[in-house]
Protein backbone atom coordinates (compact mmCIF):
# COMPACT_ATOMS: atom_id res chain seq x y z
CA UNK A 1 0.00 0.00 0.00
CA UNK A 2 2.51 2.59 0.91
CA UNK A 3 4.52 1.45 -2.35
CA UNK A 4 1.49 2.71 -3.85
CA UNK A 5 0.87 5.90 -2.67
CA UNK A 6 4.35 6.44 -3.01
CA UNK A 7 4.05 6.09 -6.39
CA UNK A 8 0.96 7.76 -6.85
CA UNK A 9 2.87 10.60 -4.75
CA UNK A 10 5.28 10.81 -7.46
CA UNK A 11 2.23 11.26 -10.22
CA UNK A 12 0.88 14.01 -8.88
CA UNK A 13 4.02 15.64 -8.19
CA UNK A 14 5.04 15.21 -11.93
CA UNK A 15 1.95 16.86 -12.96
CA UNK A 16 1.33 19.31 -10.39
CA UNK A 17 5.21 20.55 -11.71
CA UNK A 18 4.74 20.80 -15.68
CA UNK A 19 4.71 24.20 -16.71
CA UNK A 20 2.01 25.05 -18.69
CA UNK A 21 1.74 28.55 -20.25
CA UNK A 22 -1.81 30.56 -20.25
CA UNK A 23 -1.93 30.04 -24.26
CA UNK A 24 -1.03 26.37 -23.80
CA UNK A 25 -3.88 25.64 -21.27
CA UNK A 26 -6.62 26.84 -23.24
CA UNK A 27 -5.67 25.25 -26.31
CA UNK A 28 -5.39 21.68 -24.20
CA UNK A 29 -9.28 22.57 -22.70
CA UNK A 30 -10.56 23.29 -26.32
CA UNK A 31 -8.99 20.07 -27.43
CA UNK A 32 -10.85 17.83 -24.71
CA UNK A 33 -14.09 20.16 -25.88
CA UNK A 34 -13.61 19.70 -29.01
CA UNK A 35 -12.82 16.29 -28.99
CA UNK A 36 -15.83 15.63 -26.79
CA UNK A 37 -18.21 17.10 -29.50
CA UNK A 38 -16.79 14.96 -31.96
CA UNK A 39 -17.01 12.31 -30.10
CA UNK A 40 -21.03 12.44 -29.34
CA UNK A 41 -21.77 13.46 -33.22
CA UNK A 42 -19.77 11.49 -35.25
CA UNK A 43 -21.31 8.34 -33.20
CA UNK A 44 -25.01 10.69 -33.72
CA UNK A 45 -24.25 10.62 -37.33
CA UNK A 46 -23.85 14.24 -37.11
CA UNK A 47 -27.63 14.16 -37.85
CA UNK A 48 -29.52 17.56 -38.09
CA UNK A 49 -26.59 19.27 -37.38
CA UNK A 50 -26.64 23.38 -38.81
CA UNK A 51 -24.25 25.85 -38.29
CA UNK A 52 -26.34 27.38 -35.63
CA UNK A 53 -27.11 24.31 -33.83
CA UNK A 54 -23.06 23.17 -33.79
CA UNK A 55 -22.09 26.89 -32.48
CA UNK A 56 -24.79 26.30 -29.47
CA UNK A 57 -23.26 23.21 -28.38
CA UNK A 58 -20.00 23.85 -28.52
CA UNK A 59 -20.62 27.19 -26.42
CA UNK A 60 -22.78 24.94 -23.55
CA UNK A 61 -20.46 21.87 -23.20
CA UNK A 62 -17.53 24.86 -23.47
CA UNK A 63 -19.48 27.25 -20.77
CA UNK A 64 -20.90 24.62 -18.55
CA UNK A 65 -17.10 22.32 -18.54
CA UNK A 66 -15.18 25.71 -18.11
CA UNK A 67 -17.44 26.78 -15.00
CA UNK A 68 -17.33 22.54 -13.89
CA UNK A 69 -13.75 23.38 -14.33
CA UNK A 70 -13.55 26.71 -11.94
CA UNK A 71 -15.82 25.25 -9.09
CA UNK A 72 -13.45 22.09 -8.78
CA UNK A 73 -10.56 24.11 -9.21
CA UNK A 74 -10.83 26.24 -6.19
CA UNK A 75 -12.75 23.06 -4.20
CA UNK A 76 -9.22 21.18 -4.61
CA UNK A 77 -6.75 23.62 -4.10
CA UNK A 78 -8.55 24.92 -0.87
CA UNK A 79 -9.02 21.61 0.66
CA UNK A 80 -5.30 20.46 0.00
CA UNK A 81 -3.96 23.48 0.39
CA UNK A 82 -2.08 23.44 -3.00
CA UNK A 83 -0.82 26.29 -5.11
CA UNK A 84 -3.53 26.66 -6.88
CA UNK A 85 -1.51 26.53 -10.50
CA UNK A 86 0.01 22.68 -9.58
CA UNK A 87 -3.72 22.29 -9.08
CA UNK A 88 -5.14 23.28 -11.90
CA UNK A 89 -2.24 21.01 -14.04
CA UNK A 90 -3.61 18.20 -12.00
CA UNK A 91 -7.41 18.95 -13.04
CA UNK A 92 -6.82 19.23 -16.72
CA UNK A 93 -5.56 16.24 -17.17
CA UNK A 94 -8.24 14.81 -15.23
CA UNK A 95 -10.67 16.24 -17.55
CA UNK A 96 -9.43 13.61 -20.28
CA UNK A 97 -12.53 11.94 -17.99
CA UNK A 98 -15.33 14.02 -20.18
CA UNK A 99 -14.51 11.71 -23.47
CA UNK A 100 -15.69 8.34 -22.12
CA UNK A 101 -19.93 9.18 -21.25
CA UNK A 102 -21.16 9.09 -25.22
CA UNK A 103 -18.79 6.20 -26.15
CA UNK A 104 -20.71 4.31 -22.65
CA UNK A 105 -23.74 5.55 -23.72
CA UNK A 106 -23.43 4.48 -27.15
CA UNK A 107 -22.54 0.43 -26.22
CA UNK A 108 -24.85 0.42 -23.99
CA UNK A 109 -27.66 1.81 -26.18
CA UNK A 110 -26.70 -0.64 -28.71
CA UNK A 111 -25.46 1.92 -30.87
CA UNK A 112 -28.73 3.88 -30.50
CA UNK A 113 -27.47 6.78 -28.05
CA UNK A 114 -28.68 8.21 -24.77
CA UNK A 115 -29.92 11.49 -24.55
CA UNK A 116 -27.43 13.18 -22.32
CA UNK A 117 -28.34 16.45 -20.76
CA UNK A 118 -29.47 17.56 -17.35
CA UNK A 119 -32.50 16.11 -14.42
CA UNK A 120 -35.55 18.11 -14.47
CA UNK A 121 -37.17 17.55 -10.86
CA UNK A 122 -39.33 19.33 -8.69
CA UNK A 123 -37.77 20.26 -5.30
CA UNK A 124 -39.26 17.28 -3.90
CA UNK A 125 -38.09 15.04 -6.55
CA UNK A 126 -34.27 16.49 -6.50
CA UNK A 127 -34.09 16.03 -2.62
CA UNK A 128 -34.86 11.96 -3.35
CA UNK A 129 -32.50 12.37 -6.71
CA UNK A 130 -29.40 13.31 -4.69
CA UNK A 131 -30.04 10.80 -2.07
CA UNK A 132 -30.30 7.79 -4.71
CA UNK A 133 -27.65 8.91 -7.16
CA UNK A 134 -29.61 11.10 -9.71
CA UNK A 135 -32.84 8.92 -9.83
CA UNK A 136 -34.25 5.71 -11.41
CA UNK A 137 -33.77 7.53 -15.40
CA UNK A 138 -29.97 6.55 -15.84
CA UNK A 139 -31.77 6.05 -19.76
CA UNK A 140 -31.97 10.00 -20.24
CA UNK A 141 -30.64 13.30 -18.24
CA UNK A 142 -28.32 11.34 -16.05
CA UNK A 143 -27.13 8.87 -18.09
CA UNK A 144 -25.11 5.73 -17.60
CA UNK A 145 -21.91 7.06 -19.09
CA UNK A 146 -22.19 10.22 -16.62
CA UNK A 147 -22.68 8.87 -13.52
CA UNK A 148 -20.06 6.37 -14.32
CA UNK A 149 -17.85 9.73 -15.19
CA UNK A 150 -18.83 10.94 -11.69
CA UNK A 151 -18.06 8.02 -9.93
CA UNK A 152 -14.90 8.19 -11.49
CA UNK A 153 -14.35 11.71 -10.89
CA UNK A 154 -15.12 11.04 -7.15
CA UNK A 155 -13.02 8.53 -6.54
CA UNK A 156 -10.00 10.52 -8.39
CA UNK A 157 -10.95 13.70 -6.18
CA UNK A 158 -11.10 11.38 -3.02
CA UNK A 159 -7.51 9.82 -4.17
CA UNK A 160 -5.81 13.36 -5.14
CA UNK A 161 -7.18 15.25 -1.39
CA UNK A 162 -5.69 11.92 0.62
CA UNK A 163 -2.59 11.94 -1.15
CA UNK A 164 -2.13 15.42 -0.83
CA UNK A 165 -3.16 15.51 3.46
CA UNK A 166 -2.87 11.86 4.21
CA UNK A 167 -6.08 12.25 6.06
CA UNK A 168 -9.15 10.14 5.07
CA UNK A 169 -11.93 12.15 6.54
CA UNK A 170 -10.88 15.14 4.83
CA UNK A 171 -10.73 13.39 1.70
CA UNK A 172 -14.63 11.91 2.35
CA UNK A 173 -15.71 15.34 3.00
CA UNK A 174 -14.18 16.53 0.29
CA UNK A 175 -15.56 13.73 -2.32
CA UNK A 176 -19.01 14.46 -0.80
CA UNK A 177 -19.10 18.21 -1.25
CA UNK A 178 -17.85 17.35 -4.94
CA UNK A 179 -20.66 14.95 -5.38
CA UNK A 180 -23.08 17.90 -4.49
CA UNK A 181 -21.28 20.29 -7.04
CA UNK A 182 -21.85 17.47 -9.37
CA UNK A 183 -25.13 17.22 -8.38
CA UNK A 184 -26.07 20.50 -8.36
CA UNK A 185 -24.34 21.66 -12.04
CA UNK A 186 -26.36 18.28 -13.32
CA UNK A 187 -29.87 19.61 -12.12
CA UNK A 188 -28.88 23.73 -12.68
CA UNK A 189 -31.70 24.63 -14.86
CA UNK A 190 -34.18 23.20 -12.58
CA UNK A 191 -32.37 25.34 -9.77
CA UNK A 192 -32.96 28.27 -12.66
CA UNK A 193 -36.60 27.36 -13.02
CA UNK A 194 -37.27 27.39 -9.16
CA UNK A 195 -35.63 30.88 -8.97
CA UNK A 196 -37.84 32.29 -11.95
CA UNK A 197 -41.02 30.87 -11.79
CA UNK A 198 -41.20 29.89 -8.19
CA UNK A 199 -42.28 33.43 -7.04
CA UNK A 200 -44.84 32.91 -8.97
CA UNK A 201 -46.29 29.71 -8.59
CA UNK A 202 -44.83 28.65 -5.94
CA UNK A 203 -41.22 26.85 -5.00
CA UNK A 204 -42.71 23.75 -4.14
CA UNK A 205 -44.99 23.32 -7.23
CA UNK A 206 -43.20 24.06 -9.68
CA UNK A 207 -42.66 20.75 -11.35
CA UNK A 208 -40.42 18.77 -14.33
CA UNK A 209 -43.11 19.80 -17.19
CA UNK A 210 -42.61 23.40 -15.88
CA UNK A 211 -38.51 23.17 -16.37
CA UNK A 212 -38.93 21.67 -19.47
CA UNK A 213 -41.47 24.36 -21.07
CA UNK A 214 -38.61 26.71 -19.88
CA UNK A 215 -35.65 26.05 -21.17
CA UNK A 216 -36.28 23.52 -24.21
CA UNK A 217 -39.15 25.28 -25.24
CA UNK A 218 -38.30 27.11 -28.93
CA UNK A 219 -39.20 30.58 -27.52
CA UNK A 220 -37.53 33.62 -29.15
CA UNK A 221 -34.30 34.56 -27.34
CA UNK A 222 -34.79 38.48 -28.57
CA UNK A 223 -35.12 38.71 -31.87
CA UNK A 224 -33.71 34.97 -32.35
CA UNK A 225 -35.48 31.55 -32.52
CA UNK A 226 -33.24 28.89 -31.47
CA UNK A 227 -35.02 26.34 -33.32
CA UNK A 228 -35.33 22.86 -32.33
CA UNK A 229 -35.77 22.15 -28.15
CA UNK A 230 -31.98 21.06 -28.14
CA UNK A 231 -30.50 23.58 -29.70
CA UNK A 232 -32.87 25.37 -27.92
CA UNK A 233 -31.29 23.92 -24.31
CA UNK A 234 -28.10 24.81 -25.57
CA UNK A 235 -28.94 28.76 -26.17
CA UNK A 236 -30.66 29.13 -22.71
CA UNK A 237 -27.83 27.03 -20.93
CA UNK A 238 -25.21 28.73 -22.79
CA UNK A 239 -26.99 32.42 -22.38
CA UNK A 240 -26.79 32.00 -18.10
CA UNK A 241 -23.32 30.16 -18.12
CA UNK A 242 -21.94 33.12 -19.97
CA UNK A 243 -23.49 35.48 -17.64
CA UNK A 244 -21.85 33.53 -14.67
CA UNK A 245 -18.39 33.32 -15.97
CA UNK A 246 -18.37 36.29 -16.85
CA UNK A 247 -18.61 37.26 -13.56
CA UNK A 248 -15.83 34.43 -12.07
CA UNK A 249 -13.55 34.91 -14.45
CA UNK A 250 -11.80 38.81 -13.61
CA UNK A 251 -11.94 37.10 -9.99
CA UNK A 252 -9.73 34.43 -11.16
CA UNK A 253 -7.27 36.90 -12.42
CA UNK A 254 -7.19 39.19 -9.89
CA UNK A 255 -6.20 36.43 -7.81
CA UNK A 256 -3.76 34.93 -10.44
CA UNK A 257 -2.57 38.56 -11.38
CA UNK A 258 -3.18 40.89 -8.59
CA UNK A 259 -1.49 43.91 -10.19
CA UNK A 260 -1.59 43.42 -14.07
CA UNK A 261 -5.79 42.81 -13.24
CA UNK A 262 -6.09 46.05 -11.14
CA UNK A 263 -4.10 48.46 -13.62
CA UNK A 264 -6.57 47.07 -16.79
CA UNK A 265 -9.61 47.87 -14.56
CA UNK A 266 -8.32 50.89 -13.65
CA UNK A 267 -7.62 51.55 -17.81
CA UNK A 268 -11.62 50.95 -18.95
CA UNK A 269 -12.30 54.41 -19.35
CA UNK A 270 -15.31 54.38 -17.30
CA UNK A 271 -17.71 57.43 -19.58
CA UNK A 272 -16.60 56.05 -23.04
CA UNK A 273 -17.21 52.24 -21.72
CA UNK A 274 -20.92 53.81 -20.22
CA UNK A 275 -21.36 55.33 -23.93
CA UNK A 276 -20.77 52.11 -25.88
CA UNK A 277 -22.99 49.93 -23.45
CA UNK A 278 -25.57 52.30 -23.75
CA UNK A 279 -25.53 52.50 -27.55
CA UNK A 280 -26.80 48.68 -27.38
CA UNK A 281 -29.98 50.39 -25.66
CA UNK A 282 -30.24 53.36 -27.97
CA UNK A 283 -30.53 50.85 -30.85
CA UNK A 284 -33.37 48.76 -28.78
CA UNK A 285 -35.26 51.96 -28.23
CA UNK A 286 -34.91 52.86 -32.36
CA UNK A 287 -36.44 49.27 -32.85
CA UNK A 288 -39.64 49.92 -30.94
CA UNK A 289 -40.17 53.03 -31.96
CA UNK A 290 -39.14 52.05 -35.62
CA UNK A 291 -39.31 48.42 -36.54
CA UNK A 292 -42.50 47.38 -38.40
CA UNK A 293 -42.21 43.95 -35.93
CA UNK A 294 -40.58 44.78 -32.95
CA UNK A 295 -40.50 41.96 -30.15
CA UNK A 296 -43.41 43.03 -27.64
CA UNK A 297 -42.17 41.09 -24.44
CA UNK A 298 -38.65 40.82 -22.52
CA UNK A 299 -38.66 37.29 -20.74
CA UNK A 300 -36.64 36.17 -18.86
CA UNK A 301 -33.92 34.91 -21.75
CA UNK A 302 -34.13 38.11 -23.52
CA UNK A 303 -33.58 40.06 -20.35
CA UNK A 304 -30.49 37.81 -19.73
CA UNK A 305 -29.79 38.42 -24.09
CA UNK A 306 -29.80 42.26 -23.72
CA UNK A 307 -27.00 41.83 -20.91
CA UNK A 308 -24.77 39.58 -22.78
CA UNK A 309 -25.00 42.21 -26.02
CA UNK A 310 -24.59 44.98 -23.61
CA UNK A 311 -20.81 42.82 -22.54
CA UNK A 312 -20.50 41.68 -26.31
CA UNK A 313 -20.16 45.91 -26.53
CA UNK A 314 -17.84 46.64 -23.85
CA UNK A 315 -15.44 43.70 -24.73
CA UNK A 316 -15.23 45.12 -28.34
CA UNK A 317 -14.54 48.58 -26.80
CA UNK A 318 -11.82 47.18 -24.68
CA UNK A 319 -10.35 45.57 -26.83
CA UNK A 320 -10.27 48.67 -29.21
CA UNK A 321 -8.71 50.01 -26.11
CA UNK A 322 -5.62 47.15 -26.27
CA UNK A 323 -5.31 47.89 -29.76
CA UNK A 324 -4.87 51.66 -29.26
CA UNK A 325 -2.75 52.06 -26.16
CA UNK A 326 -0.52 49.58 -28.23
CA UNK A 327 0.08 51.47 -31.22
CA UNK A 328 -0.24 54.98 -29.44
CA UNK A 329 2.77 54.52 -26.86
CA UNK A 330 4.50 57.18 -27.63
CA UNK A 331 1.43 59.38 -27.39
CA UNK A 332 0.34 57.79 -23.86
CA UNK A 333 4.15 58.69 -22.82
CA UNK A 334 3.63 62.54 -22.75
CA UNK A 335 -0.35 62.70 -22.00
CA UNK A 336 -1.62 59.66 -20.94
CA UNK A 337 1.32 58.41 -18.62
CA UNK A 338 -1.40 56.37 -16.34
CA UNK A 339 -1.80 53.52 -18.61
CA UNK A 340 -0.60 50.26 -18.21
CA UNK A 341 2.25 49.92 -20.96
CA UNK A 342 3.62 53.65 -19.59
CA UNK A 343 3.52 52.45 -16.26
CA UNK A 344 4.87 49.29 -17.29
CA UNK A 345 2.49 47.56 -14.96
CA UNK A 346 2.15 44.50 -17.73
CA UNK A 347 4.19 43.67 -20.78
CA UNK A 348 3.22 44.76 -24.08
CA UNK A 349 3.10 40.53 -25.11
CA UNK A 350 0.34 39.95 -22.00
CA UNK A 351 -0.96 43.04 -23.24
CA UNK A 352 -1.68 41.40 -26.48
CA UNK A 353 -2.78 38.29 -25.17
CA UNK A 354 -5.09 40.22 -23.25
CA UNK A 355 -6.43 41.94 -26.24
CA UNK A 356 -6.58 38.75 -28.28
CA UNK A 357 -8.59 37.34 -25.53
CA UNK A 358 -11.11 40.32 -25.29
CA UNK A 359 -11.38 39.83 -29.44
CA UNK A 360 -12.63 36.58 -29.22
CA UNK A 361 -14.71 36.72 -26.14
CA UNK A 362 -16.44 39.82 -27.79
CA UNK A 363 -17.05 37.86 -30.90
CA UNK A 364 -18.21 34.43 -28.47
CA UNK A 365 -20.76 36.21 -26.45
CA UNK A 366 -22.17 37.95 -29.70
CA UNK A 367 -23.03 34.55 -31.20
CA UNK A 368 -24.57 33.57 -27.60
CA UNK A 369 -27.06 36.05 -27.63
CA UNK A 370 -28.08 36.44 -31.15
CA UNK A 371 -25.66 34.67 -34.00
CA UNK A 372 -26.50 37.88 -36.46
CA UNK A 373 -24.22 39.71 -34.21
CA UNK A 374 -20.85 38.37 -34.80
CA UNK A 375 -20.63 39.68 -37.95
CA UNK A 376 -21.60 43.00 -36.92
CA UNK A 377 -19.02 43.12 -34.36
CA UNK A 378 -16.63 41.58 -36.39
CA UNK A 379 -16.97 44.76 -38.42
CA UNK A 380 -16.53 47.19 -35.75
CA UNK A 381 -13.66 45.33 -34.61
CA UNK A 382 -12.31 45.86 -38.57
CA UNK A 383 -13.26 49.81 -38.70
CA UNK A 384 -11.48 50.43 -35.31
CA UNK A 385 -8.41 48.66 -36.14
CA UNK A 386 -8.29 50.99 -39.51
CA UNK A 387 -8.59 53.89 -37.50
CA UNK A 388 -5.79 52.75 -34.69
CA UNK A 389 -3.28 50.42 -36.82
CA UNK A 390 -0.41 51.25 -39.93
CA UNK A 391 -0.16 51.44 -41.99
CA UNK A 392 -3.13 53.26 -42.53
CA UNK A 393 -4.19 54.76 -39.13
CA UNK A 394 -6.67 56.66 -40.16
CA UNK A 395 -7.01 58.77 -36.16
CA UNK A 396 -4.27 61.02 -38.23
CA UNK A 397 -7.12 62.84 -40.86
CA UNK A 398 -9.57 64.46 -39.52
CA UNK A 399 -13.27 63.86 -40.13
CA UNK A 400 -12.50 60.66 -41.62
CA UNK A 401 -11.15 59.79 -38.18
CA UNK A 402 -14.30 60.86 -36.17
CA UNK A 403 -16.64 59.51 -39.27
CA UNK A 404 -15.12 56.21 -39.11
CA UNK A 405 -15.75 56.62 -35.52
CA UNK A 406 -19.30 57.54 -35.83
CA UNK A 407 -19.93 54.80 -38.02
CA UNK A 408 -18.63 52.33 -35.43
CA UNK A 409 -20.86 53.82 -32.80
CA UNK A 410 -23.64 52.95 -35.52
CA UNK A 411 -22.78 49.55 -36.04
CA UNK A 412 -23.29 49.00 -31.32
CA UNK A 413 -26.46 50.85 -32.10
CA UNK A 414 -27.34 47.94 -34.68
CA UNK A 415 -26.40 45.07 -32.26
CA UNK A 416 -29.54 46.55 -29.63
CA UNK A 417 -31.41 46.83 -33.06
CA UNK A 418 -31.35 43.52 -34.43
CA UNK A 419 -31.95 42.03 -30.97
CA UNK A 420 -35.66 43.79 -31.02
CA UNK A 421 -36.33 44.06 -34.53
CA UNK A 422 -37.85 40.51 -35.77
CA UNK A 423 -37.55 41.14 -39.55
CA UNK A 424 -34.13 40.51 -39.68
CA UNK A 425 -33.49 43.98 -42.25
CA UNK A 426 -32.65 47.88 -41.02
CA UNK A 427 -34.51 49.42 -43.88
CA UNK A 428 -36.94 49.95 -41.39
CA UNK A 429 -34.45 52.78 -39.27
CA UNK A 430 -35.69 56.24 -41.09
CA UNK A 431 -32.91 58.01 -43.04
CA UNK A 432 -33.14 61.01 -40.99
CA UNK A 433 -32.18 58.83 -37.73
CA UNK A 434 -29.17 57.61 -39.08
CA UNK A 435 -28.19 61.36 -40.74
CA UNK A 436 -28.41 62.50 -36.88
CA UNK A 437 -26.55 59.78 -35.26
CA UNK A 438 -24.12 59.75 -37.96
CA UNK A 439 -23.65 63.78 -37.45
CA UNK A 440 -23.83 63.86 -33.78
CA UNK A 441 -21.33 61.75 -33.27
CA UNK A 442 -18.71 62.48 -36.16
CA UNK A 443 -19.11 66.54 -35.00
CA UNK A 444 -18.49 65.19 -30.91
CA UNK A 445 -16.03 62.30 -30.79
CA UNK A 446 -13.08 65.02 -31.06
CA UNK A 447 -13.82 66.07 -27.81
CA UNK A 448 -12.34 62.84 -26.86
CA UNK A 449 -9.21 64.46 -28.37
CA UNK A 450 -8.33 67.48 -26.55
CA UNK A 451 -6.46 65.67 -23.88
CA UNK A 452 -3.91 64.31 -26.11
CA UNK A 453 -3.13 67.61 -28.01
CA UNK A 454 0.44 67.68 -26.71
CA UNK A 455 1.10 64.00 -27.61
CA UNK A 456 -0.81 63.99 -31.16
CA UNK A 457 1.27 66.73 -31.99
CA UNK A 458 4.09 65.20 -31.82
CA UNK A 459 3.73 62.52 -33.14
CA UNK A 460 2.18 63.80 -36.61
CA UNK A 461 -1.76 63.06 -35.63
CA UNK A 462 -3.55 65.84 -37.05
CA UNK A 463 -6.66 65.38 -34.84
CA UNK A 464 -9.47 68.77 -34.92
CA UNK A 465 -7.95 70.14 -31.45
CA UNK A 466 -4.35 69.57 -33.07
CA UNK A 467 -5.31 71.82 -36.48
CA UNK A 468 -7.56 74.12 -34.77
CA UNK A 469 -5.98 74.89 -31.47
CA UNK A 470 -8.04 73.90 -28.48
CA UNK A 471 -9.66 77.02 -28.66
CA UNK A 472 -11.71 77.31 -31.82
CA UNK A 473 -11.77 73.29 -31.77
CA UNK A 474 -13.39 73.38 -28.26
CA UNK A 475 -15.88 76.64 -30.34
CA UNK A 476 -16.57 73.80 -33.20
CA UNK A 477 -17.21 70.82 -31.46
CA UNK A 478 -19.79 72.40 -28.86
CA UNK A 479 -21.56 74.21 -31.76
CA UNK A 480 -21.91 70.27 -33.24
CA UNK A 481 -22.91 68.79 -29.79
CA UNK A 482 -25.57 72.23 -29.72
CA UNK A 483 -27.13 71.18 -32.88
CA UNK A 484 -27.26 67.81 -32.25
CA UNK A 485 -29.53 68.58 -29.38
CA UNK A 486 -31.98 70.66 -31.00
CA UNK A 487 -32.08 68.30 -34.45
CA UNK A 488 -32.93 65.06 -31.99
CA UNK A 489 -36.08 66.94 -30.81
CA UNK A 490 -36.75 68.39 -35.03
CA UNK A 491 -36.43 65.40 -36.23
CA UNK A 492 -38.28 63.60 -33.92
CA UNK A 493 -41.03 66.07 -33.98
CA UNK A 494 -40.89 66.28 -30.63
CA UNK A 495 -42.21 69.86 -30.39
CA UNK A 496 -42.72 69.37 -26.48
CA UNK A 497 -39.16 68.40 -26.11
CA UNK A 498 -37.32 71.51 -28.13
CA UNK A 499 -37.56 73.26 -24.32
CA UNK A 500 -35.04 70.59 -22.67
CA UNK A 501 -33.02 70.43 -25.71
CA UNK A 502 -32.60 74.37 -25.38
CA UNK A 503 -31.59 73.69 -22.28
CA UNK A 504 -29.23 70.75 -22.31
CA UNK A 505 -27.60 72.11 -26.03
CA UNK A 506 -26.70 75.40 -23.83
CA UNK A 507 -25.26 73.26 -20.87
CA UNK A 508 -23.06 71.09 -23.27
CA UNK A 509 -22.08 73.96 -24.94
CA UNK A 510 -20.74 76.06 -22.00
CA UNK A 511 -18.60 73.04 -20.85
CA UNK A 512 -17.24 72.51 -23.50
CA UNK A 513 -16.54 75.29 -25.17
CA UNK A 514 -15.05 77.36 -21.89
CA UNK A 515 -11.31 75.77 -21.06
CA UNK A 516 -11.44 76.95 -17.61
CA UNK A 517 -14.57 76.05 -16.64
CA UNK A 518 -14.51 75.29 -12.69
CA UNK A 519 -17.32 73.50 -10.64
CA UNK A 520 -17.32 73.55 -6.67
CA UNK A 521 -13.50 74.69 -7.03
CA UNK A 522 -12.73 71.64 -9.25
CA UNK A 523 -11.35 72.50 -12.82
CA UNK A 524 -13.36 70.59 -15.67
CA UNK A 525 -9.78 68.59 -17.27
CA UNK A 526 -9.93 67.55 -20.84
CA UNK A 527 -10.12 63.87 -19.70
CA UNK A 528 -13.59 64.73 -17.87
CA UNK A 529 -15.59 66.41 -20.83
CA UNK A 530 -16.61 62.77 -22.06
CA UNK A 531 -18.08 62.13 -18.94
CA UNK A 532 -19.99 65.38 -18.75
CA UNK A 533 -21.54 65.17 -21.98
CA UNK A 534 -22.60 61.35 -21.79
CA UNK A 535 -24.36 62.80 -18.46
CA UNK A 536 -26.19 65.26 -20.32
CA UNK A 537 -27.08 62.76 -23.25
CA UNK A 538 -28.25 60.41 -20.82
CA UNK A 539 -30.83 62.73 -19.06
CA UNK A 540 -31.98 64.40 -22.12
CA UNK A 541 -32.54 60.83 -23.31
CA UNK A 542 -34.50 59.61 -20.87
CA UNK A 543 -36.74 62.75 -20.90
CA UNK A 544 -37.01 62.43 -24.96
CA UNK A 545 -38.76 58.28 -24.40
CA UNK A 546 -40.80 59.35 -21.85
CA UNK A 547 -42.09 62.15 -24.22
CA UNK A 548 -42.04 59.94 -27.09
CA UNK A 549 -43.76 56.77 -25.46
Amino acid sequence: MKLIILKLERIISLLENTKISFSLWIGTFLSIIFSRILIENLLGGFSHREIHFLFSEFSHTFLFFLLSYCVFLVLLSKTTKTNISATANVLLWGFLIILIPPIIDYFISHGRGLWSFYEFDSLEGLLRGFFTFFGDTPNMGITYGVRIEVILSLFLFFVYVFIKTKDYLRALLTTFIAYTFFFILGTFPSWIAFFVLGWEKGFMEVTSVDIAGMFLSPETSLSYTPGNIINSLNAKMSIIYAYILFNIIPLFSFFFYPKETKSLFLNIRVPQTIYHAGLVYVGAGIALLFSQNPINFLTFFNGLALVLLTLTAITAWLTSVVVNDIFDESIDAITNTHRPLIQKTISKNSYKKVGWTLFFLSLFLAGIAHPYAIALVFVYHALTWLYNAPPFRLKRIPFIATFLGSIASFIIILLGYIAFDTTGIITDIPWEIIFLLLFSYTISLPIKDFKDIKGDKKNNIWTLPVLMGEKYARLFVATGIFFSFILSALILNAKNIIPWALIFSTIAFFIVSNPNLSILNKKITPQMLPGFIIGLVFLYTLILLFSIL
